[in-house]
């Protein structure tokens, strides 16, 4: 195996040091992999970093990742010591392990400045892993190298403020638990989602409306515009209109499996809230705009979207 050197004294120190701790042939495999974890750390990032303290960054992520079920994001926050992990820092570390897909640095680290933490460091390689049906890892592919049956993995390693708080550590870790799991869902359901929106698309091509052409136009061009790589779908559902109720109320209910993506769990609303029966209890804004003849209404949640930007979604 051929591997481009690692920039940097330290890192090259960092790497010396398995020889002095591992025979030749374990030695090999997390060579590779040092390698490739820091090989697109700028140096300047490291500086502060001893040798040993990368070699036990590194070396604790190789750990860390020695197993991981496919379809699961492995999440470990916690503060090395020397005495139960072998190394130490001065920073919380938080280590993660996840099929690669878009928007994972972005959430991880929006989410973290979001709860007030200082992120230091984010070191963040993409390594092509094949595993067993136990989910432990069989082998680490060169970079560059493609296989059947490997896996992209995201293998994120996250340098925090220190957090000496047993509690703040499990609430960090179950908070980014919630921020994959959202971004899991967004990118498993994109193409879902898109093809729900072509139906609409055509459906306003197609169908008439007692609406004017123009208006039903102006909509459908808009939505084609949002399609065209405007617009990041986060989730979306279907509800049934049945009239007013007794109390005036509008009558209006999930559709069953119409959800998709951060919207596939039929009782997580943005603006709405769901009742025992299944009845909604819709936002003030969506009761006006069941009761108004236009197509489309845009307006924001009250919601901050934990996925790409912690900003309140689009709705």
């Amino acid at each position: 195996m051929a591997f481009a050197p690692v920039p940097g004294d330290r890192q090259a120190r960092a790497i010396g040091l398995l020889g002095k701790k591992f025979k030749r042939e374990e030695a090999e495999p997390i060579t590779a992999f040092m390698r490739q974890f820091y090989a697109r750390v700028a140096d300047a990032d490291l500086m502060e970093f001893s040798s040993e303290g990368l070699y036990g960054a590194a070396l604790s992520m190789w750990k860390f990742m020695a197993r991981r079920l496919p379809g699961e994001a492995s999440i470990r926050v916690y503060n090395p010591r020397v005495e139960e992990h072998g190394w130490k820092a001065s920073h919380t570390i938080i280590e993660i392990v996840n099929d690669d897909m878009p928007f994972l640095v972005d959430s991880v680290a929006n989410g973290l400045n979001q709860w007030g933490f200082t992120v230091h460091l984010v070191i963040h390689p993409v390594f092509a892993v094949r595993r067993g049906e136990d989910g432990t890892r069989l082998a680490l592919l060169t970079e560059g190298t493609e296989a059947e049956d490997a896996v992209n993995e995201s293998v994120m390693q996250v340098q925090i403020g220190e957090q000496s708080d047993p509690a703040v550590l499990e609430q960090i870790r179950s908070r980014l638990h919630d921020v994959l799991s959202d971004v899991r869902l967004a990118v498993t359901d994109w193409r879902a989602m898109l093809e729900r929106l072509d139906q609409v698309i055509e459906h306003l091509r197609d169908k008439q409306y007692p609406h004017d052409p123009e208006e039903v136009e102006e909509c459908r061009a808009f939505l084609e515009w949002m399609r065209d790589n405007h617009f990041t779908f986060l989730g979306c559902r279907d509800y049934s209109y049945g009239g007013e109720l007794a109390d005036g109320e509008p009558d209006v209910a999930v559709v069953p499996g119409s959800g998709f993506g951060l919207m596939r769990d039929p009782n997580r609303h943005v603006l709405a809230t769901v009742a025992s029966d299944a009845s909604v209890d819709l936002a003030p804004i969506a009761k006006q705009f069941i009761r108004r003849p236009e197509l489309i209404m845009i307006t924001k949640t009250s919601v901050r979207g934990a996925l790409h930007r912690p900003v309140h979604m689009d709705h």
